[in-house]
């Protein structure tokens, strides 16, 4: 098992923030050769991967490869038995989407990547074909000595997704609205509480939500809630997590632990025993940046 993550966070350029939370950036030095198991974020990513290899399966079926020097989206986990593998000396910069940033950018719905990791390629290769060649085309001889080749990469990797800027695509109003609301919120929120702020029906907020997001507003809420209450597992702070627990709706503990086996098929003890530094900073640390 290694000791630290791969991963360092950054934060994405100020013109991206309202479309990207933050930037993940791996250039390890050594070979990893490792077997993690995502567990629901609530956010979708798009990223590139420059040296090592990451594949994996879903429900037991083998995931397509993301190719190097290729642009890759991955969406939202819900339920799914999932399992990824790291292996080489892995180069990787994940971009960890708002809600609807990842549609805004690139216009690939949420739903249709839904528990899926595909190259962007195969589903929007005009936004392929805009970025690929200057990522392809980045070399190594570095003029500036106090640069290294993943600072580098992530300036590169920016300055193309800025690019897509001038074609956002916007979101109606109401969609926008009801994810700030619920992340405000934290999660801890009834969405019937959500729709009295908005003037639009039930239907068309979930179809729509779903669409977009990758997942319905009731479970895009409890991925929150969820990911709230691991960092208090995470802190080993157990008041606070008996207090996020009665106000996230689990009446005992035998209710909590039903509802963490269904999202991270897995008992809170048992979570923590196994949780591997790579998993945990995509999970409740990714809520700090709200």
């Amino acid at each position: 098992m290694q000791q630290n993550s791969p991963y360092r966070i950054l934060e994405p350029t100020p013109k991206l923030r309202p479309f990207i939370r933050r930037l993940l950036v791996a250039d390890s030095s050594y070979p990893i050769n490792q077997v993690v198991r995502p567990a629901p974020t609530g956010y979708n990513y798009i990223g590139w991967i420059f040296s090592g290899s990451i594949h994996g399966q879903v429900d037991g079926k083998p995931l397509p490869a993301s190719s190097l020097s290729k642009l890759h989206v991955s969406g939202q986990i819900q339920y799914q038995e999932i399992e990824v593998v790291y292996s080489g000396k892995l180069g990787h910069i994940l971009a960890e989407c708002s809600a609807t940033g990842l549609y805004q950018l690139t216009g690939i719905p949420g739903e249709k990547i839904h528990a899926v990791s595909t190259n962007v390629d195969t589903l929007a290769p005009e936004v392929a074909a805009k970025i690929d060649p200057a990522l392809e085309n980045i070399t190594d001889d570095l003029s500036d000595t106090t640069t290294d080749r993943a600072t580098h990469r992530v300036e590169v990797f920016q300055t193309q997704l800025c690019s897509l800027l001038e074609e956002a695509i916007s979101v109606p109003e109401y969609i926008s609205t009801a994810v700030q609301i619920i992340e405000n919120a934290k999660g801890n929120i009834q969405i019937a509480d959500v729709l009295s702020q908005l003037n639009v029906s039930p239907r068309q907020l979930r179809r729509s939500f779903k669409k977009i997001v990758g997942v319905t507003p009731k479970y895009f809420a409890k991925v929150l809630q969820m990911n709230k209450l691991l960092q208090a597992l995470y802190s080993n702070d157990n008041d606070t997590l008996n207090k996020l627990g009665q106000e996230a709706g689990f009446y005992d503990q035998a209710h909590f632990i039903n509802v963490m086996q269904q999202f991270f098929s897995s008992s809170p003890r048992a979570f923590l025993q196994s949780s591997e530094p790579l998993l945990a900073v995509f999970l409740a640390e990714s809520r700090n940046c709200l």
